[in-house]
């Protein structure tokens, strides 16, 4: 197996053992998240990379958490890749601070969390409410 092989299972299995321990909201989540978006962007699958990067900043918003220098590579990378990708409407949008493209994401987020909790709501929470959807469990 290649080393590029190994390190895309590695990454995914990193992922894979973060959500299992922490669930989705979580900066653990996000940093496991933004690896992917990184490796997926190195090696030219920008979907992907689209894909993975803005589930992590959706974490980081989720969080409350905008303004943390993970969440600004992470953010600084969507950028990037949508104007590469002649979305430059979105690009503009992130570059101004509007992250209203990233709500149904942070939606979606808050949902797999709410779903890991109820699995063992006794030991597991939902964490700090969400600044984008209000969201308290």
């Amino acid at each position: 197996m290649s080393h590029q092989a190994n390190e895309r299972l590695f990454k995914r299995k990193a992922f894979e053992i973060k959500i299992t321990a922490v669930g989705y909201r979580n900066k653990y989540t996000e940093i496991e998240l933004n690896n992917l978006a990184t490796m997926e962007a190195n090696d030219g699958n920008f979907v992907e990379a689209v894909n993975y990067a803005s589930r992590a900043v959706a974490v980081a918003l989720s969080l409350d958490n905008p303004n943390h220098p993970n969440t600004f590579t992470t953010v600084k990378m969507l950028i990037n890749i949508h104007f590469g990708n002649g979305c430059t409407h979105k690009a503009k949008r992130l570059a101004n601070g509007d992250f209203s493209d990233l709500t149904p994401i942070v939606e979606e987020i808050e949902e797999e969390h709410r779903q890991w909790v109820a699995q063992d709501s006794d030991n597991r929470k939902f964490g700090p409410p969400s600044p984008i959807t209000g969201a308290t469990e």
